[in-house]
């Protein structure tokens, strides 16, 4: 799989001809009609350092999966190859190598989706080469990256089937899942920290006029005791139900106090 180009990427050799395409690029189309592409955290880092580290032009592969409608790249793979300042050539008997260990451990090699290749210093663009690279990919779809060293990334994606089609210009999510454990400590945690800030209105032999409450999930009238109480919910991780916990308001009167910043904008009840 080799890779040269001129240093402008206008290399293209004298009688070839341009393959026959219909392309998207950002702008010329809606967007919510494009494919979706998203890399996993560790994926780009790894594409990241491929580039930044290494002086000459360096390409791979990377695994693909399909979900909910979005391209997600899973991993970033490296495999044995020849480069200099404007070429990378993968090792092809390392590539069969590479595909045959994949078929014999039972990995898949269908969702080998992914070509990428960096330009080093230069900036991102499609050569002929990179193109001529990409028809030889016909494999129903797939997709590339092209990157350099400023962190400039440029992705596309290639229909082969049903009908030849490429969108070009593709936005690279970047995804960092969340684990559960993380999202429960995150939970907790603004249980404990957060409070929320509750207006209310008092009528009868109480208050006549606009008072806030801090801390309280809501405020009721306990007619027993004869006083206003602020009702704070908590979850029982050993009963699985929430309980409330009940104190005695303790009214603060914006009017005397001064005027409230956030009273202008409150919602009173």
């Amino acid at each position: 799989m080799g890779r040269k180009r001129s240093k402008d990427g206008k290399n293209k050799k004298k009688g070839e001809k341009k393959a026959k395409m219909d392309v998207w690029t950002s702008g010329t189309k809606p967007t919510n009609q494009s494919p979706i592409i998203q890399i996993d955290l560790l994926a780009k880092q790894k594409l990241d350092l491929y580039i930044k580290h290494c002086a000459d032009e360096i390409s791979g592969l990377g695994r693909v999966v399909r979900s909910n409608g979005k391209m997600i790249i899973t991993e970033i793979i490296l495999l044995k190859q020849e480069c200099s300042s404007s070429s990378s050539d993968l090792d092809e008997k390392e590539l069969d190598e590479f595909v045959l260990t994949e078929i014999e451990q039972g990995r898949p090699i269908e969702d080998l989706k992914l070509w990428w290749h960096s330009h080093v210093n230069m900036s991102t663009f499609w050569s002929s080469t990179d193109t001529g690279t990409i028809e030889k990919l016909k494999n129903g779809w797939c997709i590339s990256i092209v990157g350099n060293k400023s962190g400039q990334y440029k992705t596309r994606v290639d229909l082969f089937e049903p009908f030849r089609y490429c969108f070009d210009d593709l936005p690279l999510e970047i995804i960092a899942p969340t684990t559960p454990a993380l999202e429960e400590i995150v939970k907790v945690e603004i249980e404990e920290k957060v409070s929320k800030r509750t207006y209310v209105t008092a009528v009868g032999n109480f208050r006549s006029n606009y008072y806030k409450v801090d801390g309280y999930d809501y405020i009721r009238y306990n007619q027993g005791l004869g006083q206003w109480e602020g009702i704070k919910k908590i979850w029982d991780c050993v009963t699985q139900k929430w309980l409330e916990t009940s104190t005695k308001v303790e009214w603060k009167d914006v009017r005397t106090s001064g005027k409230d910043p956030d009273y202008d904008s409150c919602m009173c009840y």
